[in-house]
Formats: structure tokens, sequence, C-alpha cells
């Protein structure tokens, strides 16, 4: 199951970066080095659910960080492609074009090229409510926990403005 961890702003400027940025986070066990790639997909969405196309600005498909969870930093000895690897989908540019209420659904995928089916759907997670409005506003400010999983990224190289 997929979930946010960094939800964006409520509020927006239309055409501008969102901060913080959305963050999208799965667990998944089993992956094996090499033939597998997963990506995440940022879609734009309506009021009522309806994929909107070519509003949505930035870098709307992108591979994720790995980062260990607090407790397999505990230690023990599972095989790593048994345990479960939390992945992170940082998005660091997106923006909306127009005035309205949306939200984000983020589809995480995994492509497969040892696999007859190709691309799988994994899983999949939706932001909060964002109002886009055509003047300036307020920059959003991340929670304790939302800026503790950005330090982390920062610190794995993901390059999140402070």
């Amino acid at each position: 199951m997929a979930s946010i961890v960094v939800e964006p702003p409520s509020t927006v400027t239309t055409g501008t970066q969102m901060y913080p940025p959305v963050v999208a986070r799965i667990r998944i066990s089993g992956i094996q080095d090499g033939g597998a790639y997963v990506y995440g997909q940022a879609i734009l969405l309506d009021g009522a659910g309806n994929v909107l196309a070519n509003q949505l600005g930035g870098t709307v498909v992108v591979t994720p960080t790995v980062l260990a969870d607090s407790s397999s930093r505990r230690g023990g000895s599972s095989s790593r492609n048994n345990s479960p690897t939390s992945l992170y989908f940082a998005f660091l540019d997106l923006s909306i074009a127009w005035p309205g209420v949306y939200s984000i659904r983020i589809d995480i995928h995994m492509l497969d090229y040892n696999d007859a089916q190709g691309s799988r759907y994994l899983a999949s997670a939706e932001t909060q409510t964002i109002t886009a409005l055509d003047e300036s506003v307020a920059v959003g400010r991340p929670s304790q926990s939302e800026r503790d999983i950005i330090r982390r990224l920062q610190g794995a190289g993901v390059p999140i403005p402070s």
C-alpha cells in the first residue's frame, strides 16, 4: 500500500513550484536486483476525481529513493530480497497551471523486463485537496514528521530545497 508521507501545501499559486514537494512511499518485498524498474507517476485530479491532462507541470514520472526503515536499522539477518524495502518518490517541481480545486494521485508501477506481462500496477495514493489561485500565497510549511523525511531524502542526495 502506498501513502503520501509529505503533503503539498493546501493552497498554491498557479504556475509556481509546490513546497513542500509531494513525496509518496511504498513498502514492497521481493524486489530483485536487475530486471525490475519501479517508477511513480503524478496525475492531477479535479474535485470529482477526473484525470486532467496537461495541467500538472514539472517532472511527473520519477524513480524512487530507497531509505532504510527504522525497524530495518535495528539489524537482523533476513534476506535482502525478502525483507520489505521502503521506496520514496519525491516530486520536486510540480506546479498546477490553472486555478481550481485539485488533488494529485501518485500511481506506482513496476516494469519487469523478465516478466512477459511487462508493466504491473502496484499501488496508488492521493494527496489532500489543493486549491490553486491566480494570486501569491504563502509558502507551505512541512510538519515535523515531513521535515524528518525531507532531511533523510536530502541526506540520500535528493535535491529538495530547505
